[in-house]
């Protein structure tokens, strides 16, 4: 990850209201992403940086589905959609 992103990344996670601990989950997940999907999920970061929760939760429903089968898949992704609409 770029440098400047992961500063802007750093301070948009750190003011979200997150704990400290799932804070550094996320952007250790943040520099997992190619940097086109780094790109598009910084826009939606600043954007909308209340949302920034929301989109937690949805990451880890999403991984519940793909590791134990759990939950709906299309309506998770529904969820993300209208999150950043």
């Amino acid at each position: 990850m770029e440098e400047t992103w992961k500063k802007e990344f750093t301070m948009l996670v750190e003011s979200s209201g997150l704990k400290k601990n799932i804070q550094k989950r996320l952007l250790v997940a943040i520099e997992k992403l190619s940097l086109q999907e780094q790109n598009l999920l910084l826009i939606m970061f600043q954007k909308f940086p209340e949302k920034i929760p929301a989109f937690w939760e949805l990451s880890l429903k999403k991984f519940d589905y793909v590791k134990n089968g759990v939950g709906n898949l299309d309506e998770i992704l529904e969820e993300e959609i209208k999150l950043f609409s």
